[in-house]
């Protein structure tokens, strides 16, 4: 489910192969976006707000870009050569980055980011890989150019993505973490 920052579109996706699209206001379905036929896996969904595009996780590890008002497919961007399973994305908008986590248990995982340009054509920006680890979830992005990480063995990672440094936190147990200070500077 991915809730519009204005709140007043919500959308929701599961196995079927379409993004549905809600009114928040009466809760009644304004219309689908026709994703092609490609299911969407994981149901990871962010908003580009400077585009007026979705990105949605689809099946073998591509990402479909979609024009919310018209509700059509504008690109498809392949995550990685293999098909892995894409567990996590945000859209950094004062960036203009479009963020993914990917990766299989036991083989690794990468994150890897793309220039969105006009017209929902995305551009190779940058990669980081990850040592058996895989990226579950993208929690923030604070003022220090840092993504914070959190990985498939609970433990979170802080990556500047200007420098490509990768710091690990050993000390922080993410089974019982549930929120990061709004500030996103601790």
């Amino acid at each position: 489910i991915l809730v519009l920052e204005d709140q007043s579109l919500m959308l929701s996706a599961s196995s079927e192969p379409n993004i549905k699209i809600w009114d928040m206001d009466t809760w009644e379905s304004t219309g689908e976006i026709d994703t092609r036929g490609r299911g969407i896996q994981g149901s990871q969904m962010v908003y580009l707000p400077n585009h007026g595009l979705i990105g949605a996780s689809l099946q073998n590890g591509f990402i479909g870009l979609y024009n919310l008002d018209k509700k059509n497919e504008v690109a498809l961007i392949m995550a990685q050569d293999l098909p892995s399973p894409i567990h996590a994305m945000i859209y950094l908008e004062e960036k203009n980055l479009l963020v993914a986590g990917l990766g299989k248990d036991g083989c690794g995982g990468k994150i890897k980011l793309w220039n969105i340009q006009r017209g929902g054509r995305a551009e190779d920006h940058d990669e980081f890989s990850f040592d058996g680890d895989v990226p579950r979830s993208i929690l923030a992005f604070n003022k220090e150019r840092t993504l914070i990480i959190a990985n498939n063995q609970n433990k979170l990672f802080m990556l500047d993505i200007e420098s490509g440094g990768i710091e690990e936190s050993r000390d922080i147990d993410l089974t019982r973490c549930i929120a990061l200070a709004d500030d996103h500077d601790r």
